[in-house]
């Protein structure tokens, strides 16, 4: 019996008789298994035997593939890697294609010791030993040819190999010698593995096993009690089949052969072949039916291609001289011939080997020849041994052989859709087939009509092979079945091509040639429609042509298909900086090339990711989690994560072809085009799909409020020092000692060294400064300045790291761990005591509560001491040095006037740095460390700068105010009342700076301005019937985008161009709008135009849907959305001319359909980048007034979105702070009601913090007092 096969099932089929095996001597084998999943076996099998050759052991390595093409390409690659060790080793291919001589190079032993390293099919499993083999290296797969009774054809399928397979594979390491087996899977894999192969009573096609049973008497085949059976759809089959060929009287039961087939039993050839053997004695051209019966049988495979690619092109030209348009078969016969031309073996031999010939399967071919001859010898069907053979197959016996075919495999016929991809239609199942490339008819580039094949096989795509020519008028002839009706509802049903146009380039790049070849295996695979598409970019159409009957649902396909890519063009966005600067704002510009939203530094981006598996089987457990981790990694690396990957949210259907991650969350904008850059790559056979951008709502929280911390890093040595402020302060003082401070006698003495000053000895470790002064009596405490304790010398420094760590753990020990961002130590010198610290919060609640919690609280980890707390505040305000120098008057003299008393705590220091070559603006920088001061500070400041606005609706009469005329209109204004004048662009209006009593003399004069520039607009119709149909295009060409010239030569004030309604805006005198209607009427009459009407039908698709003029189909642009056509200058005018009038969205000329991200995108080298991004800006925060603001800072392009708390806005450019909740400077400690009613009436807004603060302020007891006391010591 054979090795593999399974004796348990024979066994028990036989009343349960005893097995007895006999084993034969086998070495032992150490396996060895791969625990990972390998994706290209392959490469896995050269990296193990590179491996293994440099491990440096001696042996032969046996590696088993699974196709032909495998084995020959692994040498030559094997041959790359080890290019530096060519001399040590032989690396040679083995499988059934190769010729005899080159097969018995595996079995030579080569003298040199060089090591063999043979990459074989599973032909080296058991059929042969191969001397020398130590290392087998296992794919654990195999590529089999099985019978698909569904679709009545044979498969070339790759699949697992059986257990017994395995083993016979790693008893080949051990037959010699002890050896080594490597399994390129996991003992997991292996259990899984079925014990045994399928039989080939499962894999083959049985008309001719159920002839020979009812030959020996078997009546009823279904019910037959096979060992295994078969499916019962090959069984009818095989009956259908033999009933065709009249082999039995009929397909009922019971089952009983006529004649005919009692003589296609005694013939040693298929039914269908005995069939066609019968006939032409019928014909008498038995000795042709013979050689073409024997061809068959061999499956006409007589032409050599293997080896390199340069070996395969020389075998497919070699191939061409014998190539012949009567087909396959009749070409097999044609070499036969030519083979039996020459009278000697090696004459023969060599005419093979230069022909690129079989020798090995002519002489099968011609043994077979001769065994026919034998057999019908034997049943009389010829008179003697030496039937004649012909030299050459003329015409007419080419003809008759056809027929003869015909007549065996008319149940085969197929017929030419048309057009050679989409390839035959079979009558029998209306389904569809191409020529496989090995067919003669292939290189010839002939299709005929008509054809019968001898077998259908699927591999990469449906192949019919050995395919025979069939003239349409022999089809009447065949005997027995009426085929008329059916070929002529074939005929009506073979190719068409529709075309779908109106196609932008977005749409189309999904259908370039890599991804049409994916959709036409999707399309095959899915919905068994086999189709040819072909994309026009120039034209902007897609060509698609299929037979008939699929045409509506093809259409219907790719129409829904390109639905959802309109869809994709609606929702797609582009996200741009407002500024170079790395922590800028971004724009998320969108349909009609408008902004959607706003990405601030602190915004996370939101994806979906689906991976779609692309293989036409379901993919297995292992393949899915390769791809989850594969896609995992893909994610983690393209940014970082807001939301961790295990909250994504994966979700995957039932037969593991879809896996989708719900929410991936990145913080960095950046990761956006990361993470666009895998859309559509393959990993473990998926395809990534990236869709659903959007702004998440999980926002990072900014680095906010600084708090200083400071404390003494040296211990007390029990003395203090009290300052006083002059000497007869000191004698005032030194009255008070000796007194009680908590519960010990402290002595006090004059400072020699410095009269003015107090000494204080041996003070008990817990006196605090707090418990001195509140020793002194109140009246006398104003006499001290301040005072400090001496500390114990120290000559080491200590290490700011370790400070930063004890203060890292008392933060994070008081509830605040995750709510500040940095912890910064100032250098620490030997003369300096102090330690001093700034903590940055994430919010100025966490900061202030801070201060509150860890104000003079003791830390051992510091220093048996209190420890202080305070705010860091800080504000700096930048302006332009234009607008600062209206204010600097006033600024200065604020800064005089601000600070009243002498209290330092309660002092406000403001800094001004003034412009120079490296910072273009003016920086204003507000110090204090109380709260109320530095906002009061602040406010003035910002009021004193804040400008005065005059909106403008009019886009043209702003646009005047940036003309060389506005710009003198701003330098008289800045000269009659030294102010200072701009326009602005973010919120359309006229900015007025200075004092407040000249800017209401400037605000007047500009509005009588604008209203009477308003007074002298009109209009212009640029579109009426009696004007020209390309006028428009005339006019820009001639005046420019702007119109500069027209307004020049005009006099006219402004002259702005609407592409939307095509009308002109004029403003200026009635002369200067007369001479621009000159203007125009020149235009009108200029020989370059076409004088044609305007016509309200559909133009013809070749013009250009705004000047209505035919286009070059080089010089032109498609809109991805709708379609519609623009010449590349019409297009840019109406880009140019939106600029300039800020008006948006923008919308196509003929359907007004909005224009989509990819026009933007493929337009972008055409536009003035910035100034289009600054006007989408301008546009957003004008519709979204109530959600957005700009930053206050004069010229500043920053924003930031409103809230409803007190969260603060830090601007990435000015660094001003700004209150995202009534847009007022940051106040800290206030809130927004608080600050609103301070401004309002400071008085009133004082007593309400009076009231709040009931326990720690209290007003004086003197009832004709009104001042408030703040408990500070006790």
């Amino acid at each position: 019996m054979s090795a593999t096969i399974d004796t348990k099932l024979f066994s028990h089929y036989f009343n349960d008789c005893p097995i007895i095996s006999i084993s034969g001597k086998l070495f032992p084998v150490d396996i060895k298994w791969c625990n990972i999943h390998v994706n290209n076996y392959v490469d896995k099998a050269l990296d193990t035997v590179v491996e293994i050759h440099n491990g440096g052991e001696k042996g032969d390595i046996l590696v088993f593939l699974v196709t032909p093409d495998e084995t020959e390409k692994a040498c030559i690659e094997l041959k790359k890697r080890l290019c530096n060790n060519l001399d040590s080793i032989i690396a040679l291919p083995l499988h059934g294609r190769l010729q005899a001589i080159d097969q018995q190079n595996v079995f030579m032993i080569d003298s040199s010791g060089r090591r063999k390293i043979i990459f074989a099919t599973n032909c080296a499993e058991t059929s042969i030993t191969i001397p020398g083999i130590r290392y087998v290296i296992d794919t654990g797969l195999v590529k089999e040819r099985i019978y698909n009774d569904k679709l009545n054809c044979h498969a070339l399928c790759i699949h697992p190999i059986s257990q017994s397979s395995a083993i016979q594979r790693c008893g080949r390491a051990g037959r010699t010698q002890s050896g080594i087996c490597y399994r390129l899977y996991s003992q997991q894999v292996y259990d899984n593995m079925s014990e045994s192969s399928e039989p080939e009573i499962k894999r083959v096609y049985l008309s001719n096993v159920i002839l020979k049973m009812i030959e020996l008497g078997v009546t009823d085949i279904v019910n037959f009690n096979f060992i295994e059976p078969p499916s019962s759809q090959n069984i009818v089959d095989s009956l259908d089949t033999l009933y065709m060929l009249s082999a039995i009287t009929s397909r009922t039961l019971p089952l009983s052969l006529t004649w005919m087939g009692r003589l296609f039993c005694q013939l040693p050839l298929e039914p269908r072949l005995s069939a066609l053997v019968m006939n032409a004695k019928k014909w008498n051209i038995l000795p042709e039916g013979v050689i073409i019966a024997s061809a068959l049988s061999i499956s006409c495979n007589l032409y050599c291609r293997y080896g390199s690619e340069e070996d395969k092109r020389n075998s497919d030209l070699a191939k061409v001289q014998f190539c012949c348009s009567d087909g396959d078969v009749i070409s097999a016969a044609e070499v036969y011939l030519k083979w039996l031309s020459f009278d000697y073996e090696g004459e023969r031999k060599n005419w093979c080997y230069k022909n690129k010939i079989k020798h090995k399967l002519i002489r099968q071919l011609d043994s077979t020849v001769y065994e026919l001859k034998q057999v019908l010898l034997s049943l009389g069907l010829v008179r003697n041994l030496t039937m004649k053979m012909p030299l050459q197959l003329d015409l007419c016996m080419r003809n008759k052989l056809r027929q003869l075919i015909l007549q065996s495999y008319q149940d085969k016929l197929a017929l030419f859709t048309g057009y050679s991809r989409l390839g035959y239609v079979m009558t029998s199942s209306d389904k569809q087939y191409l020529i496989h490339p090995s067919s003669v008819l292939f290189p010839l580039g002939c299709y005929p009509t008509f054809i019968v094949c001898q077998e259908i096989l699927t591999t990469s795509d449906d192949f019919l092979i050995n395919i025979t020519p069939i003239n349409e008028q022999w089809l009447h002839s065949v005997d027995g079945v009426n085929k008329s009706a059916k070929i002529r509802g074939v005929i009506s049903n073979l190719a068409v091509t529709r075309t779908i146009d109106g196609l932008g380039s977005s749409i189309l790049s999904d259908y370039n040639p890599a991804r049409i070849h994916q959709f036409n295996k999707k399309l095959l695979h899915d919905e068994d429609i086999r189709c040819h598409i072909v994309s026009n970019l120039k034209d902007g159409s897609l060509d698609v042509t299929a037979i008939k009957s699929k045409m509506p649902k093809l259409v219907k396909i790719i129409n829904e298909s390109i639905t959802r890519k309109k869809e994709d063009l609606i929702n797609a966005i582009k996200t741009v900086p407002i500024d170079d600067h790395k922590d800028a704002p971004r724009l998320i510009i969108g349909r009609g090339i408008t902004v959607k939203d706003i990405l601030l530094p602190d915004d996370c981006v939101e994806f979906r990711i689906t991976l779609c598996y692309a293989g036409n089987d379901n993919p297995d457990q292992d393949t899915v989690k390769d791809a989850i981790n594969e896609a995992q990694a893909l994610i983690i690396s393209c940014g970082k994560l807001a939301l961790s990957i295990d909250s994504a949210g994966i979700n995957k259907s039932k037969d593991g072809k879809y896996i989708r991650f719900e929410k991936i969350v990145y913080q960095e904008i950046s990761s956006q085009a990361l993470l666009k850059g895998i859309n559509r790559k393959m990993i473990s056979g998926y395809e990534i799909n990236v869709e659903n951008e959007s702004v998440a709502s999980y926002y990072l929280l900014q680095d906010g409020t600084q708090v200083q911390f400071l404390w003494p890093r040296r211990l007390r040595n029990g003395n203090c020092t009290i300052i006083c402020k002059d000497q007869e302060a000191a004698s005032i003082l030194i009255g008070l000692f000796p007194t009680t401070i908590c519960c010990c006698t402290v002595h006090a003495w004059i400072d020699k060294n410095c009269p003015s000053n107090l000494f204080l000895r041996r003070l008990h470790p817990s006196i605090r400064e707090v418990d001195i002064m509140t020793a002194i009596p109140l009246s006398n405490r104003s006499l001290i300045t301040r005072l400090y304790f001496h500390r114990i010398a120290d000559d080491t420094i200590p290490s700011t790291e370790a400070y930063k760590i004890d203060l890292c753990n008392i933060l994070d020990s008081n509830g605040y761990a995750e709510k500040y961002s940095q912890v910064t130590i100032k250098p620490i010198s030997l003369k300096n005591p102090t330690v001093i610290a700034y903590v940055t919060f994430r919010t100025n609640a966490d900061a202030q509560s801070a201060v509150e919690v860890l104000n003079n609280q003791v830390f051992l980890q510091l220093i048996n001491e209190p420890i202080s707390v305070r705010l860091n505040l800080c504000r700096r305000i930048k302006c332009r040095p234009e607008i600062y120098n209206c204010v600097a008057t006033m600024i200065n003299h604020l800064r005089e006037t601000i600070n009243q008393g002498s209290d330092k705590e309660k002092i406000v220091r403001i800094h001004i740095y003034p412009s120079n070559e490296k910072y273009r603006t003016t920086l204003i920088v507000i110090k204090s460390w109380n709260e109320v001061n530095l906002n009061e500070a602040v406010h003035r400041i910002g009021k004193i700068i804040e400008p005065v606005k005059i909106s403008i609706d009019d886009t043209e009469i702003l646009e005047y105010f940036n003309t060389k005329d506005g710009k003198l209109f701003f330098t008289l204004l800045a000269d009659r009342f030294e102010v200072y004048v701009k326009s602005d662009w973010r919120s359309h209006c006229l900015l007025i700076y200075g004092d407040k009593n000249v800017k209401e003399q400037a605000i007047e004069f500009c509005q009588k301005t604008i209203a009477f520039l308003l007074s002298k607009r009109n209009i212009v119709k640029l579109t009426a019937n009696d004007k020209p149909r390309d006028l428009v295009k005339v006019i820009i060409k001639r005046y420019g985008v702007n119109l500069d010239k027209l307004r020049e030569c005009s006099g006219a004030d402004i002259i702005q161009l609407n592409m939307k309604n095509k009308t002109l805006i004029v403003i200026g005198s009635q002369e200067s709008y007369t001479s621009v209607l000159n203007e125009i009427d020149l235009c009108c009459n200029s020989a370059d135009i076409c004088k044609a009407k305007l016509c309200n039908q559909m133009l013809a698709s070749e013009c250009c849907v705004s000047c209505f003029t035919e286009v070059d189909i080089d010089d032109c642009y498609r809109l991805q959305y709708c379609g519609h056509l623009y010449c590349r200058e019409c297009i840019r005018n109406q880009i140019n001319v939106a600029l300039a009038t800020s008006k948006f969205p923008l919308n196509c000329a003929n359907c007004s359909e909005e224009f989509v991200i990819n026009d933007l995108e493929q337009l972008m080298v055409e536009l003035p980048q910035q100034r289009l991004f600054d006007i989408l800006l301008s546009e957003f925060m004008r519709r979204n007034t109530n959600e957005w603001r700009f930053c206050p800072t004069a010229g500043c392009k920053s924003v930031y979105k409103r809230c409803d708390g007190d969260d603060v806005f830090t601007c990435y450019f000015c660094e001003k702070k700004t209150c995202r909740g009534c847009d007022a400077d940051d106040h800290p400690g206030f809130d927004c009601n608080s600050i609103k009613l301070y401004r309002e009436n400071p008085d009133a807004s004082f007593l309400d913090w009076v009231d709040k603060r009931s326990q720690e302020v209290k007003k004086c007891p003197n009832s004709n007092c009104n001042a408030i006391i703040e408990k500070e010591c006790g």
